[in-house]
Formats: C-alpha cells, structure tokens, sequence
C-alpha cells in the first residue's frame, strides 16, 4: 500500500518512498542526471515539508473519493482505503470528505495562492526559470510534477481544480517542461 515504489531488475532491489528512491537512484546510476545534489538533501526534504506537503494536502480531499474509484483494484483494496480515510477525516464517509460549491472554491484558491508562491520562488532563479531546483529537475521538482500530473489525471481536464492547476502561469509552464519525463 505505499507508493511510490520501484524494482530495478538490474540490481534485484526494490525500493519505497520518493526521496529514498531519488537517493537510490543517483548512488546507484552516477552517471545520469542527479535528482539530490550534494549538499542538498536536507533543503529538499524541508521544502517537501513546508511548502509542498501544505500545498498538495489541500487538494488530497478533493481526490480523496476519485483515487478510490479509480484506483482501488479489489475488494480488499476497497475496504482498506475506505477505513483509512474516513478515519483520517474523523469517520466522515469517502463519499462526502471532497468540498464542494463555496469550500471548494477557497480551497482552488488557496491551492492557487501556493502555486504563486512557488512561482516567486523560481523566479529567483533567473527571469526564464521554470525548475524549482535551478537549470534542471531535482528530486522537488519531480515531486511537485508527479503530484500535479496525478491531481489532473484523476480529476479530470475539466474539474476545476485541473483547470486552476493547468491554466496557473508557472505551474503550466512547469508541467510542459517536466511533460518529457511524465
């Protein structure tokens, strides 16, 4: 039940979370592009923390019930995601935990507000800059991109967090840009 996971057949291992995978992955193969610089790890977990996790927890209610009929693959599955979500919304029915009309609305804008956040973050890095980690993807900008994709895949283009996600300035042009590796 945790995703994401990965094998590599190459080394027989399987790995689990994303910021150990993007370790595993550049001390494993040196000479690809590398998704946790030296020095950085500590930066990118507290980013991961502070500004993505907030921001990105706002929309998990919102997919919460279209991530269970899209995703849950058996009875087992089923039962499982149900009785550990309504439990994290305080027994509140899968059905009934996305907002909707006036909450949905203040929370597309406050999905919105982090994502222009974001966006003057990179702007630091230069008046063309699109990476939260500078010239090339790092491991935060594959965690912001994966999570934004799967918000739009699972919503929908229509739905109208997708459409503040895909028609935001950055987060569009950001979306573009990481569209080769998605």
């Amino acid at each position: 039940y945790t995703v994401p996971t990965i094998y590599d057949p190459k080394t027989k291992k399987a790995v689990t979370e994303s910021f150990a995978i993007a370790k595993y992955l550049d001390e494993t193969y040196p000479d690809t592009p590398r998704l946790i610089a030296p020095g950085t790890a500590g930066l990118q977990q507290a980013y991961l923390e502070k500004i993505i996790g907030p921001l990105l927890g706002g929309a998990f209610p919102v997919i919460c019930f279209p991530v269970f009929e899209q995703c849950c693959m058996n009875a087992e599955d089923e039962k499982w995601f149900r009785d550990t979500r309504e439990a994290w919304f305080g027994g509140k029915k899968l059905e009934d935990i996305a907002p909707t009309g006036e909450a949905l609305t203040a929370t597309i804008k406050s999905i919105t507000a982090g994502l222009d956040a974001i966006a003057k973050q990179v702007a630091a890095n230069g008046p063309n800059a699109v990476f939260i980690g500078g010239d090339a993807p790092n491991h935060v900008d594959t965690s912001v991109a994966a999570s934004l994709v799967c918000i739009t895949r699972i919503l929908g283009p229509e739905h109208e967090l997708s459409k503040a996600i895909l028609g935001h300035g950055w987060a569009g042009k950001f979306l573009q840009a990481m569209s080769k590796w998605a």
